[in-house]
């Protein structure tokens, strides 16, 4: 039962006795001692009639106590400090909030506040020259995190994955292996080979042979024609990139619905539609002079905050497009602006099926004109982000730039040790991560690491296990760990990355959480025979009452996630759980108990380790039985 329900009955009572007001704001209050839920009624009303708040907070107490028997959830009643404050029927709440969760299950927790409506989340999008980093990860896992909050919240979720196979990092790629001789093949897997080799190569030999950059421009241009044998070679070398890129993601627990390629902008014509639009509304101009001769810019002073910056480059002088020209065009379809004119064909041989916008695509199906669009992108590209929304505002109206969010984030960099046990050695404290300088810790060496040290752990505790069991369960171990930690803090926060504080036993880990529910279904193991007794006739004491309520208010941590976008709302009551109920393990007995407290224990074991269960799926952790 969520709270929900008792709000209900708190409003339904306020109702009766104040028929004149249609809305009552309710809180949770921050002291225990002041009850279960407190509403600001009395202030409200003062503002209206010129009345002491207090003065009014009594009459209203005086009225609600003659009705109070009819509303069986509400125990006691309060005024403190001008709010009326609401305490529970615990027995009656306890009775219910168990009876929810063991109805309900993996649905528990479930509302309805998407009704339905589409929404399309854009997350990871690596350009395909590299292997997923952690820095990448953080983004993947905010991301898939929200496709899976906003689904259990009854969105009609599509995650995308944004590949840009025409940009100034692939033309790097390409000219390694067109001009410079760098082998099609290599014994180290492809992502890893054209990152950490190709690409930081290419840059070093940019900074002594000049030239190289002039050939790498004309390889840009070739790339953004879509007309080449260059263009193609470039989607190809992409696509095999993409192939491991997706293996990671599927290890980090992370689905697509969509890859859209970059190139199909052009070659769907929706960078074209998209010019003429802005051409339209005299949103962009082309230059006559000074720097930007030739150049089709927006100028700033039509960017809301950025308008004393520099104009900004849509089409170079050469007449090749920049980023900025397709992702605008890209955040079009995404809202409808203009119709969704791609082709898809479902692509079974990823390892990660799904979707991708193709020329000789001809699936039945459409994922443009969304209710709302996500974008998870860093926080280096707000400015872009925010030129993009200015440009949606002036096209569409206020109304239709509020549909799209970039939901940005900050960056990961690596604690000194965590960087040594991955081979780079530094005197600084954090290392921050540069692909052009060959500094960056791919996700795969990340979790491989984790998993080696979870290893050690999970062959000492269970000895008699064979090597693929503690292998299973070490990977799923690693990537929970690493989920947790990605996404434990806020995500204006730069997120340092150590393998110590990841596998902490205690406290603030995934580690820990999963340690928490293997203590669950431990005990639910041992008490498979049990015959469950009356547990009704059983009276909880304070750390049980404690319980129950964290476990009610198990559905509000979801409104408030999916409201606000915040799966750190989720690892936040993920931890608190974890800390009520090993606090209440070591304190109370459940298997040697007497009756009838030995059968309400292990049923209340059974919903904490159901509700646990529940909150982990929604950030990608997976749940084990066995550590």
């Amino acid at each position: 039962m969520s709270y929900e329900i008792l709000y209900g009955e708190v409003r339904k009572a306020l109702k009766e006795v104040i028929p004149s007001e249609d809305e009552f704001y309710l809180e949770k209050p921050l002291l225990e001692e002041h009850g279960d839920v407190a509403t600001t009624i009395a202030f409200k009303l003062a503002k209206k009639i010129k009345k002491n708040p207090l003065e009014i907070a009594n009459e209203i107490y005086s009225k609600l106590i003659q009705i109070k028997e009819k509303y069986p959830l509400i125990k006691e009643i309060k005024v403190i400090n001008g709010y009326i404050n609401f305490y529970v029927n615990e027995k009656l709440f306890t009775k219910l909030v168990i009876e929810e969760i063991l109805s309900k299950r993996k649905e528990y927790g479930k509302i309805n506040l998407g009704n339905g409506k589409k929404v399309l989340i854009e997350h990871t999008n690596t350009n395909p020259n590299k292997a997923i980093h952690i820095g990448h990860s953080r983004n993947t896992c905010l991301g898939d995190s929200l496709s899976r909050i906003l689904k259990f919240v009854n969105y009609n979720v599509y995650t995308l994955n944004y590949i840009d196979d025409t940009g100034s990092q692939m033309a790097d790629i390409i000219l390694g292996f067109t001009k410079l001789g760098f082998p099609l093949e290599s014994q180290i897997r492809f992502d890893k080979y054209c990152g950490d080799h190709i690409y930081v190569k290419v840059n070093e030999l940019y900074e002594t042979n000049k030239e190289l950059l002039v050939e790498k421009q004309k390889i840009i241009k070739e790339i953004d024609s879509q007309s080449t044998e260059i263009a193609e070679f470039t989607r190809n070398i992409a696509r095999k990139v993409l192939y491991y890129q997706l293996q990671t993601c599927l290890r980090l627990g992370a689905y697509f619905d969509l890859i859209n390629w970059e190139s199909d902008i052009v070659r769907f014509n929706l960078l074209k539609r998209t010019l003429q639009i802005l051409d339209e509304k005299r949103i962009i101009t082309k230059e006559t002079e000074e720097e930007n001769k030739g150049c089709i810019v927006i100028k700033s002073k039509l960017i809301k905050g950025h308008e004393k910056e520099t104009d900004q480059v849509i089409i170079r002088s050469d007449g090749s497009s920049t980023y900025l020209a397709k992702d605008i065009a890209y955040a079009f379809w995404k809202l409808g602006i203009i119709k969704d004119e791609f082709k898809y064909k479902f692509n079974k041989e990823y390892p990660i099926p799904c979707y991708e916008t193709d020329i000789e695509g001809n699936e039945d199906i459409k994922f443009g004109g969304a209710d709302l669009a996500i974008s998870v992108i860093d926080v280096r590209q707000t400015r872009l982000q925010d030129v993009i929304k200015s440009i949606i505002s002036l096209v569409g109206g206020e109304e239709m730039a509020k549909r799209y969010i970039h939901y940005k984030y900050e960056l990961v960099a690596l604690s000194n040790k965590a960087a040594k046990e991955l081979g780079y050695h530094t005197e600084s404290k954090i290392v921050h991560m540069s692909g052009r300088k060959g500094i960056y810790f791919n996700t795969d060496d990340v979790l491989d690491k984790l998993k080696e040290k979870i290893k050690q752990i999970v062959k000492k505790n269970n000895p008699e296990k064979d090597e693929k069991w503690v292998e299973e369960i070490s990977e799923k171990v690693a990537v929970s760990a690493l989920r947790y930690a990605l996404l434990k803090l806020d995500n204006d926060k730069v997120l340092v990355f150590d393998f110590d504080e990841t596998l902490r036993l205690e406290g603030d880990s995934g580690v820990y959480v999963l340690y928490s529910y293997v203590r669950t279904k431990g005990i639910l193991r041992k008490v498979r025979e049990f015959k469950i007794g009356n547990y009704e006739e059983y009276i909880p004491n304070d750390m049980e009452v404690k319980i129950i309520k964290k476990l009610a208010w198990f559905t509000e941590a979801v409104k408030i996630a999916a409201q606000n976008l915040q799966p750190q709302i989720i690892i936040i009551y993920i931890r608190d759980l974890c800390d009520l109920f090993n606090s209440y393990y070591e304190k109370y007995p459940v298997i040697n108990s007497e009756e009838p407290a030995r059968s309400f224990r292990i049923i209340l074991v059974e919903c904490v380790s159901q509700v646990l269960e529940n909150a982990m799926n929604l950030v990608g952790m997976t749940p084990v039985e066995y550590l």
